[in-house]
């Protein structure tokens, strides 16, 4: 009889070291999974597209004919032209007889992208010394020449069809000399819509008379849209 309970407890204990031993076993064989990821994104460059056109409501690329008070004034001017590509605009020729006359071409500017398209600035880039030169022609004095020249104005007026015309931005800005690049818009063109510009060259009322023929070459105009209002 002890004999038999002897035997029974060695065997307890024996199976107690066995379940001990076999712990300890499967806690040395774990492991851990690492996974590591990314993802590169990279957005298409068409969902951004900011084009010139002759319409509002398509891409056109008609000349844009000039309009003015005086009939002999608008005839006499250039039709603007867009470029093939749709990004710029030339050929803006206008032709003055005295002061108080004025041209204006209207463009639009259509965001056929899917982004919005912020106007971050807009004003003229000095790709000479400087924004403008004006150059007497036969018979005309240079000194007269150059005091009518500051009479020469541009006014360029960006206009999103839910706002309020406004009077638009003289050029040379009042103050900057010639440093008239970085005029802040903060407006933006939603996807599929567009702005009207308004650009006009002016000569004074007050501005002086020349004896003769001058011409006047200003530098590009620019307009910079980005894809975020920061």
């Amino acid at each position: 009889m002890n004999i038999d309970l002897r035997s029974k407890k060695i065997i307890v204990i024996l199976l107690l070291l066995a379940l001990f031993c076999l712990s300890i076993g499967f806690a040395m064989f774990s492991s851990t999974l690492n996974i590591k990821s990314e993802a590169t994104i990279s957005p298409d460059a068409s969902n951004f597209n900011v084009i010139l056109s002759s319409s509002s409501s398509a891409i056109e690329k008609e000349e844009i004919v000039p309009t003015s008070a005086t009939e002999a004034v608008a005839a006499n001017s250039t039709n603007a032209i867009i470029s093939e590509d749709g990004k710029s605009l030339s050929n803006i020729s206008v032709a003055f007889t005295e002061p108080g006359q004025s041209v204006t071409y209207k463009i639009y500017v259509i965001n056929d992208g899917n982004l919005k398209a912020w106007l971050k600035n807009y004003g003229f880039y000095k790709k000479t010394k400087e924004l403008r030169v004006c150059t007497p022609g036969e018979g005309a004095n240079e000194e007269l020449t150059s005091i009518a020249c500051e009479g020469i104005k541009y006014v360029v007026n960006p206009h999103l069809s839910r706002q309020v015309l406004g009077q638009g931005t003289t050029f040379p800005l009042s103050g900057s000399g010639e440093n008239v690049m970085g005029v802040g818009g903060g407006s933006y063109i939603d996807d599929n819509s567009y702005y009207e510009i308004y650009i006009t060259v002016k000569y004074e009322e007050n501005a002086a008379r020349v004896d003769g023929p001058f011409t006047v070459q200003f530098s590009d105009l620019l307009f910079i849209f980005r894809s975020s209002a920061n």
